[in-house]
């Protein structure tokens, strides 16, 4: 099991460039995998790269997103937010 605690690359000490999958980042953002590939059809989410054919959510991007989608003051207020 991975703990939201784990991501550091072991090569720089630093958790900004650690590349997440799918399932990585849906546990640190709390949304389903299924719901994080809807969004990227839909250009929604947080940013991710496609590396290889693979898709990958850099860490620091996915944080930077998530706080910048956590103050919600309805439920009408996150569908203006998840299209920005």
């Amino acid at each position: 099991m991975i703990a939201k605690d784990d991501f550091v690359s072991p090569a720089t000490g630093s958790s900004n460039d650690r590349a997440l999958k799918p399932t990585e980042a849906a546990f640190i953002t709390g949304f389903s995998v299924k719901t994080l590939a809807n969004w990227r059809v839909l250009g929604r989410g947080p940013p991710y790269r496609n590396v290889n054919g693979r898709v990958r959510y850099l860490l620091s991007s996915t944080q930077n997103w998530l706080h910048s989608h956590r103050e919600q003051r309805s439920t009408s207020d996150m569908s203006d937010r998840l299209a920005a």
